[in-house]
Formats: C-alpha cells, sequence, structure tokens
C-alpha cells in the first residue's frame, strides 16, 4: 500500500475488504480446512477426473494472497475452488473450459453480482480460451489472469491476449520487472510476485513462501474485490479494470521494455 520506496513492510488493511464478493480460483484447488479462510472458502468444481482437493499447494497459496485473514488483500471475500489444474499442475483446454463453464453459470443464477474469477492458467495463443474468457468477462465477471512465465511478451499466450481481461505481470521487492514476468502491450499491469508468504497445505496453519507471476494476480484480484465490496451496486468489468489502472502507480517498474505499460 505504498507508492514509493522504501518499503515499511506494514499492510493497512479493511477488516471488510471483499465483503459480498465471490472470488472463483481456477487453480489446483484450496486446502479448505486452513484456518485462515475462517470457513469463506468452500470447494465449487472439479472440472477434471480425480479428488477435489489441493495436492500441490499452488491453488491454496493463491487463496491466501486473495482472501486469507493474515496476508490476504480482501480478508472478507467468499473464495470458491474450481480444480481445473491436476495436483502436479496441469490441465486441459477441456477442463478449462468446464471450470469456466461452471463459473458463468454459478454468476448467472445468483442474485449477488459481485464476481471476480482468478485464473492462474497459461497456454499458447488459443482462440478457443481468449472466447471463452471473453465471454465471462462480458457476462459481467471480473476476469484477473496471469501473463506466462517465459520472460518474453505476453501477446502471444491465452488467456493473457484476450481483450476482456485485466492481465497481470510480476515486479520485485524493488519494483523491478521479474526475470520471470512476461510483458508488452497484452499486461494492463504489474504487482509484486516475488517472495511472497502466504497459506499452503500440510496443516490448517501452514505457511509458504513462493514466487511468481500468478501470486501477482492474486493481490490484483484482491483488489478487485476490495472495489467491488465498497460499491452497493456492482460494477460492470470495464469499469472495474479502469478503477485499478487509476489507482496504479506510473513509471515506478524498472526493467520494463518500451512496448509494456509503466503501472505497479
Amino acid at each position: 500500500d505504498q507508492r514509493t520506496l522504501p518499503l515499511d513492510h506494514k499492510y493497512d488493511s479493511v477488516d471488510s475488504g471483499g465483503l459480498g464478493v465471490d472470488i472463483f480460483i481456477v487453480d489446483t484447488g484450496i486446502f479448505l480446512e486452513h484456518s485462515d479462510f475462517d470457513g469463506r472458502a468452500k470447494s465449487g468444481v472439479a472440472a477434471l477426473v480425480g479428488p477435489d482437493g489441493d495436492g500441490n499447494g499452488h491453488g491454496t497459496f493463491v487463496a491466501g494472497i486473495i482472501g486469507g485473514k493474515r496476508y490476504g488483500v480482501a480478508k472478507q471475500a467468499n473464495l470458491i475452488s474450481v480444480k481445473a489444474l491436476s495436483d502436479r499442475g496441469y490441465g486441459t483446454t477441456s477442463s478449462v473450459l468446464r471450470g469456466l463453464q461452471y463459473v458463468y453459470l454459478e454468476h448467472q443464477t445468483k442474485e449477488n453480482k459481485k464476481t471476480v474469477l482468478n485464473l492462474s492458467i497459461m497456454s499458447n495463443f488459443s482462440r478457443i480460451i481468449n472466447e471463452a474468457v471473453n465471454e465471462t468477462a462480458l457476462s459481467g465477471i471480473v476476469v484477473v489472469v496471469i501473463n506466462a512465465t517465459e520472460g518474453v511478451d505476453a501477446c502471444g499466450y491465452s488467456p493473457v491476449s484476450a481483450a476482456n481481461v485485466i492481465s497481470v505481470g510480476s515486479t520485485n521487492i524493488m519494483d523491478r520487472l521479474s526475470t520471470s514476468s512476461n510483458y508488452g502491450p497484452c499486461v494492463t499491469l504489474y504487482a509484486p510476485g516475488e517472495n511472497v508468504t502466504s497459506d499452503f497445505v500440510g496443516s490448517s496453519s501452514a505457511i509458504s513462501t513462493l514466487s511468481g507471476t500468478s501470486f501477482a494476480t492474486a493481490h490484483v484480484s484482491g483488489v478487485a474485490a476490495l472495489i467491488l465490496s465498497n460499491h452497493t451496486d456492482s460494477l460492470l468489468p470495464s469499469e472495474v479494470r479502469e478503477r485499478i489502472i487509476s489507482l496504479s502507480t506510473r513509471n515506478a517498474i524498472v526493467g520494463l521494455p518500451a512496448n509494456s505499460v509503466n503501472r505497479l
């Protein structure tokens, strides 16, 4: 919550942040029994064959950043697991599409229309994935996606190249572009993604410290939930996107190529 360095290593959180917002996490699942979630995490659907728990830890880690009471940005948001990735961290186009369909239908049938979709998936450019993600966003769901981890231009990947998403790159504690983060005109903005501490699997109090663009994306999903929870009426995804952009800090990131938007 600071715009300039040096950091004071404190986060002034809003205890009611994210209240009334549903965040669907398409990932490896969530360890629902973790005490940090206060019972706000639940299983939505397993979009592939196999157990619906988190045997990997990635999805739980992401959920902790988004809405855990200790490390989370939006500490009162509802966290819904959509397991589209296996415990090895792999998924298929079919499992991702099934997960997106589930989120779409859940959003259509509920009275509360404050919905965020956090997508920790990446693939080579896929028209099918991009079209499905765009349709999800056009239904009123705020879609936040990782921009892949190849250290190249993000526009050659999906779903970061979809038109209606908030795509997020990663920076380190010194506001430098992470070496693993993609960049380019398809990235909306950047967020902290290195040496992040969050919840993990193994016990109800397990934590870990990891790095990756998925964790930068989780921070932005949490911010989207804060924005939605602060408004009585639902905002359009495009409005949430523009508010996040307006709140970002310009020209703070070191190491970005010239064709990238410098927003942190």
